[in-house]
């Protein structure tokens, strides 16, 4: 891969479908009375089911090279996955990938 932000809302919209506002406008006095979010059906198990092997996405950058490879990301959760990871497998897989989060440091 080349040199790239990694897009977060680019991957949670194909996981989780593209995120819309919607506000209802009153027609006569042109107001808006009310607002809402949601997400459209159009998530990567929408438009490949069979894409629902994948449990989670690795998002990761890599920050430095020095005195060894620093990588800064997240791992994301697919909902749709046949085989989801379990919450404490994604806590090891940050901690594995990008290090221990501060309130570990803490401890």
């Amino acid at each position: 891969m080349g040199r790239w932000e990694v897009n977060y809302d680019f991957v949670e919209d194909y996981l989780f479908g593209t995120l819309k506002m919607t506000f209802t406008i009153n027609k006569i006095t042109k107001t808006v009375v009310g607002t809402g979010v949601s997400r459209e059906r159009d998530t990567m198990h929408d438009l490949k089911p069979e894409m629902d092997i994948i449990s989670a996405i690795v998002c990761f950058r890599v920050t430095s090279y020095e005195p060894s490879a620093k990588l800064s990301g997240k791992v994301l959760q697919n909902p749709f996955a046949k085989f989801p990871l379990t919450e404490s497998a994604i806590r090891t897989l940050n901690e594995i990938l990008f290090g221990p989060t501060d309130s570990q440091l803490q401890v």
